[in-house]
């Protein structure tokens, strides 16, 4: 009976462990997105003030929200008129 008790025991503090790294992580990703999408504005700028038949298109992991704090942003620099891609 005490090898079933010490298993809940290890699966409560398991499952403790998992939510306070999920609270920590949400914390961390709100304030990277925040500085993510400043950078990504910042680089829409640049491109579309010196390159104006050009646009930045962001993709991947970041572009469909299951990127993690450390997660890379993919862009890619596109023409405004896809014929010329």
């Amino acid at each position: 009976m005490t090898s079933r008790h010490n298993f809940y025991w290890i699966q409560d503090v398991l499952h403790n462990e998992v939510l306070l790294f999920k609270q920590d992580a949400n914390a961390i990703m709100n304030e990277m997105q925040q500085v993510k999408q400043i950078l990504i504005g910042k680089i829409q700028s640049i491109v579309e003030k010196e390159f104006s038949n050009y646009h930045v298109d962001v993709y991947g992991s970041h572009a469909t929200g299951l990127c993690l704090h450390w997660s890379d942003i993919d862009l890619v620099v596109k023409p405004n008129d896809e014929k010329d891609f």
